[in-house]
């Protein structure tokens, strides 16, 4: 099996997401209250990937599909009228068998 990393681009945000939402779900159950990840659809999932245009995220690809992502971003937090920029990292995959 080939693994191929390259940079997302913004028409990925559908393999993308799917892979958020199914690993957000197999990572989950059992950990966070059914309520919560009820909530939690691939609709919205697709939301924040098209909205961010999948920026600062590489993805893996095998045979033609995404089946995880890295990303990271900058963020501030004003504390004591200082802004604080903090880094976030994260990674996603979803077993082969997942994908559609």
């Amino acid at each position: 099996m080939k693994v191929i990393l390259r940079k997302a681009l913004p028409d990925d945000y559908e393999q993308i997401a799917f892979v958020h939402y199914k690993a957000w779900l197999e990572t989950y159950t059992g950990l966070l209250p059914e309520s919560f990840l009820k909530n939690r659809t691939l609709e919205s999932s697709i939301n924040i990937f098209k909205n961010n245009l999948c920026s600062n995220t590489v993805v893996a690809i095998v045979e033609g599909k995404i089946i995880g992502f890295c990303g990271w971003a900058l963020f501030g937090i004003i504390l004591l009228k200082k802004t604080l920029v903090k880094f976030m990292a994260y990674t996603y995959s979803t077993p082969i068998k997942n994908i559609k």
